[in-house]
């Protein structure tokens, strides 16, 4: 479990790096609708939204799986505390 975790954690984490390398280099000239400019292409600014939003899942996949990766390493390996019996 732990290792299919880890790939999990490490894949996502550098897909999102990738996504965000990859918006960076195409479509940092995209500018928010509330900026006053002239209108952007229609398809650019579709691409730039869909690739935002992939960007955002990989990441968040991304911590949530280290969130969980962490709990389970936590659980196995930390010692255990001793109960009260009474």
């Amino acid at each position: 479990m732990i290792p299919r975790l880890t790939l999990l954690t490490v894949a996502s984490a550098a897909l999102a790096v990738l996504l965000l390398i990859l918006f960076q280099t195409y479509f940092s000239d995209i500018l928010p609708l509330a900026s006053g400019e002239a209108t952007q292409s229609t398809w650019r600014f579709q691409g730039a939204y869909a690739l935002t939003i992939l960007m955002y899942l990989a990441t968040a996949v991304a911590f949530m799986s280290a969130l969980g990766l962490i709990a389970l390493i936590a659980t196995r390996y930390l010692p255990k505390r001793p109960r009260n019996s009474g």
